[in-house]
C-alpha cells in the first residue's frame, strides 16, 4: 500500500511537471466561457450538457493525458528502469489511473460548480465521473501501450477515443 501511495504522489506531481493541471484549466476556462453565458431560465438542460462536456474532456483529460505520461515515460527510460523496482505492474497501472481520477473528479467537480452552480447531485456526478474517468484512463492506456511516439498512435487513438466517447454519450441519452 505504500508502494502504491508512494506512486500516486509521484504520479500527481509528474502531472503538474507536465503541465496537465495548466492544460486542464485552460479548458475549465474554455468550458465556463462558453456556457456560463447561456441563459439560466430553464430553456437549456445543464445536466445533460454538463455530462455531455464531461465525456467529451474526460476523452481529452484522461485517455490523452494517459498516453502523454506513458509516452514521456517510455522516452525517459522510466519503464524500463521500473523492471528492476519493486513496484508491480498493476501497482504502476492503478497509480496512474488513480492519480488521473483524482484530476478528473477535481476538473468535472469544479467544472459543474462554476456553471452550473452547486444545483446537482453529488453521488452519482461523482460515480460517474470516477467509473468514465478510470474507462477512458484504462483506454487511453490500452491504446497507447504498443506505440513509440503520439505520431504513430495518433489515427488510432482519435478514432478509438471517438468510438468511446460517442458510445458514452448515446448510453447516456438513452429514452430508457
Amino acid at each position: 500500500m505504500t508502494r502504491l501511495l508512494s506512486t500516486v504522489r509521484w504520479n500527481l506531481a509528474l502531472q503538474f511537471r507536465y503541465g496537465f493541471y495548466f492544460v486542464s484549466a485552460f479548458f475549465i476556462l474554455v468550458w465556463v466561457g462558453f456556457l456560463r453565458p447561456l441563459p439560466h431560465d430553464g430553456r437549456i438542460n445543464f445536466g445533460l450538457v454538463l455530462a455531455g462536456l464531461m465525456v467529451l474532456d474526460l476523452t481529452i483529460t484522461n485517455f490523452y493525458y494517459m498516453g502523454a505520461m506513458v509516452l514521456l515515460e517510455k522516452g525517459e527510460g522510466t519503464l524500463t528502469s521500473l523492471v528492476v523496482t519493486p513496484l508491480r505492474a498493476a501497482e504502476y497501472l492503478l497509480a496512474k489511473m488513480l492519480s488521473l481520477m483524482l484530476l478528473a473528479l477535481l476538473e468535472g467537480t469544479l467544472l459543474a460548480i462554476l456553471i452550473n452552480g452547486f444545483n446537482f447531485n453529488p453521488l452519482p456526478w461523482f460515480a460517474g465521473l470516477l467509473l468514465l474517468s478510470g474507462f477512458y484512463t484504462l483506454l487511453g492506456f490500452a491504446v497507447i501501450a504498443r506505440y513509440r511516439s503520439l505520431n504513430e498512435s495518433l489515427l488510432y487513438s482519435i478514432i478509438s477515443a471517438s468510438g468511446a466517447a460517442s458510445s458514452s454519450i448515446s448510453i447516456r441519452s438513452s429514452p430508457h
